[in-house]
């Protein structure tokens, strides 16, 4: 069993917003920002809940090491997928669109892994999380 969430962020950590995307209608379109909550939005598939945190958490641990290092992405869209094996999680990816402008490849690999490393949700957990990553330059993402 797999569950997939979506989540964009858009901006710098304080500042910025994001919003998730689902085939859940409960959960589609719901936002979310470092100091917003959406408490009329409710699933009750705890699955999503995970991949949804998980998402979002890393979007904004990336944007604060972006501001911490003196970019800001123009956007940042993160995919999480769940697998289950038995019954429990066996395994978390994720998959890292985005586009800052002046940055090299390997910065954005090196500031990618850190975020990995440092987001709360997925340190939280107890299960391998793989993450593969892609750039866009300025002008894919318009």
């Amino acid at each position: 069993m797999q569950a997939n969430i979506r989540a964009h962020w858009k901006g710098s950590l304080k500042t910025g917003k994001g919003h998730f995307t689902s085939k859940n209608p409960l959960l589609h379109e719901t936002g979310y920002h470092f100091s917003e909550q959406h408490p009329n939005k409710r699933t009750s598939v705890p699955e999503e809940f995970l991949a949804a945190a998980h998402t979002a958490c890393f979007n904004m641990t990336f944007a604060m090491i972006l501001s911490q290092n003196g970019l800001e992405a123009n956007f940042i869209t993160t995919e999480c997928t769940i697998t289950y094996s038995g019954d429990q999680v066996s395994h978390a990816t994720l998959h890292v669109n985005a586009s800052i402008s002046d940055i090299s490849q390997d910065e954005f690999t090196r500031l990618i892994k850190e975020a990995k490393e440092l987001c709360p949700i997925g340190r939280a957990f107890n299960y391998p999380v793989s993450i593969t990553s892609e750039l866009f330059s300025h002008s894919q993402n318009e």
